[in-house]
């Protein structure tokens, strides 16, 4: 049997050898090399000095590569890895791992720094393509509590908690419950030519019907135009209609939504309403 075909065989069996490894053995027709390797003391010896000497045997003793002494012998284990250490000892493994660092190695190394910049860059560019790619399946979508809107808020219903990105879009779905909130995806080329994903705030899938929720100042804005147009031609090519929901909207509703107890309950629906229902009286 070669040193290879041992270490096989030690791989192996390296949980069910013994501790006198003699029977394992005999059963392979090894004897003569368990004579070459063992003498008659080592049935004293422990399981773990019997695995190093077998190791030494097939692969010879390994050095300290900073001072020369022994180095720590690991031990074997099922998936091949183990031996010695490359070091003796704690200072010397210190020692290493400075060497290991000097020159170019050294994370601080400008050229270093070059490369670790190109490799961010590739590894940000593949999570924000993969990321994009998700929210345009719907496979993830942004948690709401990282939206940038102040508004966000949560409605409670028998112990169902139902997020949103703001009180608008909460006193909408109020009165329709019905729609599903940010289902539909809708992919589009922003004002820096970056493709993005537009998450629509509603969506009446019966009726076919996507509703966004947006003030009237904001529609006139470069960024909300392009996703607005990029909306109206999904819907023609999907047979759905697009309709804005602005402030007059809720306006119309202000009566209804006021006596609403989801509203009653939850401070920031009843300011938000009934600032909209001051601003109505100032204007007219």
């Amino acid at each position: 049997m070669t040193k290879p075909e041992l270490y096989n065989f030690l791989l192996n069996n390296v949980f069910s050898l013994t501790q006198n490894h003699l029977v394992f053995f005999k059963k392979h027709n090894i004897i003569d090399i368990y004579n070459e390797i063992f003498s008659d003391d080592d049935i004293l010896l422990t399981s773990f000095e019997k695995a190093k000497k077998i190791y030494d045997y097939c692969f010879g003793i390994k050095y300290c590569v900073i001072c020369g002494s022994d180095s720590i012998f690991c031990g074997w284990v099922k998936n091949g890895r183990g031996g010695y250490k490359k070091t003796c000892c704690l200072e010397c493994q210190r020692k290493l791992q400075s060497k290991l660092k000097l020159g170019e190695n050294n994370p601080a190394c400008k050229s270093n720094r070059d490369k670790n910049k190109e490799l961010w860059a590739a590894a940000n560019k593949k999570n924000s393509i993969a990321t994009k790619n998700n929210i345009l399946s719907g496979k993830w979508t942004p948690c709401v509590t990282n939206s940038w809107a102040n508004s966000r808020i949560k409605i409670r219903i028998e112990e169902c908690d139902y997020s949103f990105r703001s009180t608008w879009e909460a006193l909408f779905w109020i009165l329709n419950q019905d729609l599903m909130y940010e289902l539909t995806r809708i992919s589009y080329i922003d004002e820096k030519n970056i493709n993005r994903t537009y998450i629509t705030d509603f969506t009446d899938v019966d009726k076919k019907i996507i509703y966004e929720i947006k003030p009237k100042s904001m529609k006139i804005e470069k960024r909300n135009r392009i996703k607005e147009n990029a909306a109206i031609q999904w819907c023609v090519q999907n047979g759905y209609t697009y309709q804005n929901i602005t402030e007059d909207w809720l306006s119309i509703h202000s009566n209804e939504l006021i006596h609403n107890k989801l509203v009653q309950n939850e401070p920031k629906l009843l300011l938000s309403i009934q600032r909209l229902i001051n601003e109505n009286k100032i204007n007219s």
